[in-house]
């Protein structure tokens, strides 16, 4: 576990953005307004470019960004209830074609293969709520 303020969270983030792969999913998990999105922001404007404009998908479920050769799939499953509805967003082609990055992954858990999974749980710091915990969990195996 690791104890970071938002510039050591841009820091894990950056250092993940680093090592991801075609293929490979971020799974984050935390209560709402903990900085899934922000985590995700940063991880995005390293692949992407600093000048890429990052939103939240929680109303639109997908964000797509595409530069440098990547496209960056970005989903918020928030309101999602049936696994059904993922085929329709592409998720076929998120697993294969780009790098994605998933707030409440619950109903996907066991979608994209062990080894391409990197499990972040982001939890506010009860002492400090300018803090968060966070626990990486990276299934991946080494190259």
């Amino acid at each position: 576990m690791i104890r970071v303020d938002k510039k050591g969270l841009k820091a894990v983030a950056i250092e993940l953005a680093s090592s991801l792969n075609i293929g490979d999913v971020i799974y984050l998990n935390g209560d709402l307004g903990v900085g899934k999105t922000t985590f995700a922001s940063y991880v995005i404007r390293w692949l992407i470019g600093p000048d890429c404009y990052v939103t939240s998908p929680t109303f639109n479920v997908l964000q797509q960004y595409r530069g440098r050769g990547l496209t960056i799939f970005h989903f918020d499953l928030y309101r999602i209830r049936d696994s059904n509805e993922l085929v329709e967003l592409g998720i076929e082609d998120a697993a294969s074609d780009g790098i994605s990055i998933v707030e409440w992954p619950e109903l996907i858990r066991e979608y994209w293969p062990r080894n391409r999974k990197v499990v972040i749980d982001l939890v506010e710091d009860l002492g400090n709520s300018r803090y968060r915990n966070i626990n990486i969990l990276d299934h991946r195996k080494p190259k």
